[in-house]
């Protein structure tokens, strides 16, 4: 058995349609490794401008016949949805053993890269340690030792973000110093945590339990940055779950004020359309159309 990083593009490429388990379906590459079998198993890696892992599969069908355009096809079936928890190429770098990797090195574009037996247990070790539910998958190589392949991870707060090491992702994700000063920050102006989109306010929707709750967004997305950034309150917004999951959606990440615009205009439509049904219940009520 062995490894792979199979690259696909994300504008011909729907990975949320594509990673349900089990769902299989075939790729096209211009060259079939003379290595590889059925049963094999797929990092599946998002091209840019994403630049990240977003799934597991498996080889099905190592030569399923040549398409239209002469290149070769294969089969693929996937067994993980798409990653809560994606590593960038800059995570990816920052490891020694997995900096080596193929799949990371600048050259010619192609689908397939092949990986150790080392590289794979590391990089899926380290997708386990971002992703839960990975648990129940390839459980010989999610019990390979790994400690001490990847550097120790820091959870000391800071707020200089961004950097290309594996704790600058996490730092990214995690940081509580400048999210806790944003909200104390919010607090003391206006008062509540209603998010910056739609308005949503946890502590009025959810008493106690919610006082105090929000998420907090960066205006400018630190994958984009090529190195370690500071960040300042106003490079921040404070949004409520599911806006904030809505600016994540696509890539290049949404802008605050085009997800405001597009839920006001949603909002609009959906009181026109409504407001047009009454209208139109009520003419047929008193002008009932005959029947034959």
């Amino acid at each position: 058995m062995r490894y792979w990083v199979i690259k696909g593009n994300p504008y011909s490429n729907d990975w949320d349609r594509m990673l349900v388990p089990g769902n299989e379906e075939p790729w096209h590459t211009g060259r079939i490794p003379k290595d590889w079998e059925n049963g094999d198993r797929l990092f599946c890696w998002e091209s840019a401008p994403a630049l990240r892992v977003v799934g597991l599969a498996e080889l099905t069908d190592r030569n399923a016949g040549v398409d239209q355009d002469g290149d070769r096809l294969f089969r693929v079936r996937y067994i993980t949805r798409k990653f809560s928890w994606m590593p960038t190429i800059a995570d990816l770098r920052a490891i020694p053993i997995l900096n080596e990797a193929s799949f990371l090195k600048t050259g010619p574009a192609t689908t397939l890269f092949p990986l150790t037996s080392e590289q794979a247990s590391l990089l899926f070790a380290l997708l386990a340690s971002g992703n839960v539910d990975l648990g129940s998958q390839w459980q010989d190589i999610a019990a390979t030792p790994w400690a001490g392949l990847v550097p120790d991870l820091d959870w000391d707060a800071a707020v200089r973000e961004g950097g290309i090491k594996l704790i600058s992702h996490f730092a990214r994700e995690r940081n509580r110093t400048i999210v806790d000063a944003k909200k104390r920050a919010v607090l003391a102006s206006v008062g509540n945590l209603a998010c910056e989109i739609c308005q949503f306010d946890f502590g009025a929707f959810y008493p106690d339990i919610g006082d105090g709750y929000c998420e907090v967004h960066h205006l400018v997305a630190l994958s984009e940055s090529p190195g370690a950034v500071e960040t300042r309150l106003s490079d921040l917004a404070v949004v409520c779950s599911n806006c904030h999951r809505m600016l994540h959606r696509k890539i290049p990440f949404m802008k605050v004020e085009k997800l405001r615009t597009l839920l006001q205009t949603g909002r609009h439509e959906v009181r026109s359309s409504s407001a047009h049904d009454d209208r139109a219940v009520k003419a047929n009520a008193c002008n009932p159309r005959k029947t034959r």
